[in-house]
């Protein structure tokens, strides 16, 4: 028969090694998805972390950036500043105010750049609504370069004021708001969170 001429302990051999080679190619499989998973969720504990901590770091020169405001307001003829209050500020008092915003800006830079870095760190992980959170991430910074700006005009006081580039920031500043900067900071905060629970429940389903 062409049955007994197989060679049957040698065919069993190649099956079993097959059989192994499946076993192995899956826990291969499987052990790379807990490690991309684990990977996901360390980050993601990262983020979160990292966020909050720009959050409480940018309350500081948020509340001189208000007493800022309020020294441009109390400069002007009307209810609300404009550029002429906004220079008649800086060249009255507008050092007073440098000093310490610049030294709360200064303790929030390193923490605004980490967490710059570790965001985009993050679009190699295959995150899901990874651009939400990036985008988020912007705005949530964005108030800490405005006050920068804020910063190193206050602290200009002999600046050509008619010169289009100064006058451009000047009115930049008039529209500056703290209170929105704060809301704003509040509101991309819960927008990373969500993107963040929304991979949280990927992950451990």
């Amino acid at each position: 028969m062409l049955f007994t001429t197989w060679d049957w302990p040698g065919i069993a051999q190649a099956a079993t090694g097959i059989w192994l080679a499946i076993v192995a190619t899956r826990a291969l499989n499987t052990w790379k998805q807990q490690s991309k998973a684990e990977r996901q969720a360390a980050f993601l504990d990262r983020l979160t972390e990292a966020a909050h901590q720009i959050v409480v770091l940018l309350d500081a020169p948020l509340q001189i950036s208000k007493y800022v405001r309020i020294g441009f307001e109390s400069h002007s003829d009307q209810m609300n500043a404009d550029a002429k209050s906004v220079v008649a500020y800086i060249q009255s008092m507008g050092s007073r105010h440098t000093v310490p915003l610049r030294e709360a800006l200064a303790k929030c830079a390193p923490a605004i750049t980490h967490f710059r870095s570790l965001v985009s760190k993050g679009q190699a992980l295959g995150l899901d609504r990874y651009v939400d959170c990036i985008n988020a991430s912007i705005l949530l910074t964005h108030p800490f370069d405005q006050m920068n700006s804020l910063c190193w005009l206050i602290g200009n006081t002999s600046l050509n004021w008619q010169h289009p580039e100064v006058a451009s920031l000047v009115h930049k500043v008039v529209e500056l708001d703290p209170e929105q900067m704060a809301n704003s900071i509040a509101a991309q905060n819960v927008a990373i969170l969500a993107v963040v629970q929304h991979n949280y429940g990927l992950i451990y389903g």
